[in-house]
Parts: C-alpha cells; structure tokens; sequence
C-alpha cells in the first residue's frame, strides 16, 4: 500500500507526522535510504552533467572501452522531483561511467543504492509539509 493510499485511509494526518522517516519513505515508495534495487539504466536521470568524461572515452575507444567498465558495485541515486515539481524520478548521484555503459550495452537493469530520498517528494505525496524535525533529514 502507497502513502497516498494510506493517507485517504488509516491514518490521521497527525499520525504520519510521527512516523520515523524510513517508515514514511518505504510507505511512500517502497524503498528508503540505503536499500539496494534494481533499475532500467535508461530511466535514470542525469543530475549533473557529468557524461562528458565517458563520452569522450567511448568516443575515443569506443565499445572496447565499454566492455571493460565493471558493475562490481552499486550506482548512487537519489529520489527527487524533476524540475516543474510534479513527479517524481531517479537522478544519479554517482556512476555516470556505469550508467552511460549500461546503457550502450543495453542492460535492462542496473544495480543502485538509494542514497536519499527528497523531503520535497514525501511532501508532495502526502500533501502538506513535514513536520520541522523532519527537515533536518538529509535532501
């Protein structure tokens, strides 16, 4: 069950405001800060224009240079509203080499840690703003 759905639903508005945050952002999205998933390379948004270095390898050296970029751990990606604020999508946060391999090879998936989640997403979710403790959790 979503947080919109528990919102209309279980609980008091005052209720969710009690809630730990990891328990807010795994109502919300089904994950929280520091989980491990999986996600499709292509739909992962580029926060920071940081393709410019794998570019230039892959424009030098080509799939050769592909082929050797090792998945052997997580990309970092952060959970947050897209520029108009109405929803919300993955930014990578670091792995830019990973991810531009990724998907020239044409992976489905690629393994990411959930390094935050935005505050500003959760609030649109539920609706109104957090309470003020909860502005001190990291954006």
């Amino acid at each position: 069950m979503r947080l919109h759905e528990l919102k209309e639903s279980q609980y008091t508005r005052d209720e969710l405001l009690e809630l730990d945050w990891d328990e807010l952002c795994q109502m919300a999205y089904g994950v929280k800060d520091g989980d491990i998933i999986q996600l499709d390379p292509r739909k992962i948004k580029i926060k920071y224009s940081d393709m410019e270095n794998p570019q230039h390898l892959f424009d030098k050296y080509g799939m050769a240079w592909v082929r050797t970029v090792k998945f052997y751990e997580p990309v970092q990606v952060s959970l947050g509203l897209d520029g108009n604020h109405t929803k919300e999508d993955w930014y990578l946060e670091d792995g830019h080499h990973r991810v531009f391999a990724a998907r020239k090879l044409k992976l489905p998936t690629i393994t990411a840690e959930v390094e935050r989640i935005n505050l500003k997403a959760v609030e649109k979710l539920l609706g109104f703003p957090l309470a003020k403790k909860r502005r001190t959790t990291p954006q």
